[in-house]
């Protein structure tokens, strides 16, 4: 059965438009959008065009040649050889994964990359199976799909002639002559009429940090966050779903159509946990610290008409755990930067320690007192208006700021605009802000600053007298002159 593939008519056609009047020879990016909306069925949002890399190449380019040559012989009416164009892309497979990874961890429920677009000339295009079926295969790799299938989309822009064709293809198995197979491409309006649900969860995590020992099962910092990760994606499937205040039947449609920025409210009824699914082992030897990493994760997710109640609620689930495992993923890349640093600053010092070098092969070591218990605060999550009333999202950690640094970062990867206005930018996890913490570097690589010391009342010394105020002093000073001046007096007479 042939693939339906949809894209948005406005976002994906002005797109393909603006690349045919460009002057480009080729260009490659992703498709936002969301597989399976119905059996054999999918749909593409947008098209995001991969950006530059480091050192100011592009992702893509054509190689090859195009040649040709008149007949040699002295006939008249001889006709020439026909053109033969060689011409091919060439793809930086790992920039256009990379930027798979990034902008998926953007993207919120019910959003997927699902493929790649590459346009190009149509000789160059049917001369590339092979690297762009391997270029699909790494993104495949670093953005894998919400939902369970390996599907995944190539979409080819033709410059010449112009025409526009999609091919699905399964980038897990082996590579063939028919590895891309041909689908049905239309367009159709997609986002103005997706349906949009939210929801605030109450997280606690604690992660126990434990010291440098011979214990092979002692885990890391790491292993210990996958495993609070995978408790908290338990007790969410086992929550009870409430959508606007009643709790719909499991083979329920979608709720009553709503404009996009009248979103219905969900909330999952579970106990809460703070465990995070590991045990309590505060008792043992080799626990530096307990850190408890406490917030409201804020989920939003979008739906088609054409899928069932559960789906949505499925997808908001799985934006909440991917938003977890997002903003875990920070604190670990801030921690670990924080080590490099320091390692970095004191090289000398640790070349001639050998306990230090052994570390090294772990991915965080604590240097905290035994029984220390401390609070993290999350990232904190905003929503970046995107197209037709939809939301992207983004982390701001530590001193981030939504000019500085959300908006520099959108319009690198989504190619925003510099008129983003930052005033529209959501911010629902503000109010939910705790008291200012120490960062999670802080915590498992803890430096020796004036910031960090302790805040504590001055200790009086109890072997030192108690000194009188100076005005009792001075009174009993006079009244000892003056009964010294009676005495005299008196002993004259």
């Amino acid at each position: 059965m042939v693939r339906v593939v949809v894209g948005d008519e406005g976002q994906v056609e002005g797109f393909v438009d603006s690349l045919f009047q460009s002057r480009l020879q080729v260009q490659v990016g992703l498709l936002i959008g969301k597989s399976e909306v119905s059996p054999s069925r999918d749909s593409v949002f947008a098209l995001v065009p991969t950006p530059r890399r480091d050192g100011g190449g592009e992702a893509a380019k054509i190689t090859g040649a195009t040649s040709g040559q008149k007949e040699s012989s002295g006939k008249k009416n001889a006709k020439p050889k026909p053109t033969v164009d060689n011409s091919s892309v060439d793809i930086d497979t790992d920039w256009v994964a990379e930027h798979s990874r990034q902008v998926s961890r953007m993207l919120v429920g019910g959003m997927d990359v699902v493929g790649i677009f590459v346009y190009a000339s149509e000789s160059a295009l049917k001369n590339s199976i092979s690297v762009l079926w391997q270029t699909v295969r790494a993104v495949a790799s670093a953005s894998p799909l919400s939902e369970e299938n390996d599907e995944r989309l190539v979409l080819n822009i033709s410059s010449s002639p112009r025409r526009i064709s999609c091919r699905s293809c399964a980038p897990l198995t082996s590579f063939s002559s028919t590895a891309l197979r041909p689908c049905d491409w239309k367009l159709g309006k997609l986002l103005s009429n997706l349906q949009t649900y939210i929801c605030s969860h109450p997280v606690e995590v604690r992660i126990p940090l434990l010291v440098d020992d011979n214990e092979a099962s002692a885990g890391t910092v790491k292993d210990n966050l996958c495993a609070a990760i995978s408790a908290e994606s338990a007790r969410l499937k086992s929550a009870v779903a409430m959508v606007d205040g009643t709790v719909p039947s499991q083979d329920a449609l979608l709720a009553p159509p709503r404009t996009l920025d009248n979103p219905h409210v969900v909330e999952y009824l579970a106990q809460l946990d703070g465990s995070g699914g590991i045990r309590d082992i505060r008792g043992r030897q080799n626990v530096a610290a307990m850190v408890t990493l406490s917030g409201v994760v804020h989920g939003r997710a979008y739906a088609s008409a054409r899928e069932p109640l559960q789906r949505a609620i499925t997808n908001l689930e799985k934006d909440l755990i991917s938003s977890l495992r997002s903003r875990l993923d920070l604190l670990c890349d801030e921690a670990e930067r924080s080590v490099e640093d320091d390692q970095c600053s004191s090289s000398n010092e640790m070349e001639n320690s050998v306990a230090k070098s052994n570390t090294s092969s772990q991915f965080l070591r604590p240097n905290a007192d035994a029984g220390t218990e401390c609070s993290v605060s999350l990232p904190r999550r905003v929503f970046v208006p995107w197209h037709s009333g939809t939301f992207l999202s983004d982390y701001l950690v530590n001193d981030e700021t939504l000019e500085m640094d959300v908006k520099v970062r959108f319009e690198e990867l989504f190619s925003f605009g510099k008129d983003l206005d930052i005033s529209e930018i959501l911010q629902p996890e503000l109010s939910a802000v705790v008291p200012p913490a120490p960062s999670f570097s802080q915590i498992v690589h803890p430096k020796r600053t004036s910031s960090s010391k302790e805040l504590v009342a001055p200790k009086t010394d109890s072997s030192k007298q108690v000194t009188p105020p100076r005005n009792l002093m001075l009174i009993g000073a006079l009244g000892m002159l003056l009964l010294a001046i009676l005495l005299a007096l008196f002993m004259s007479k």
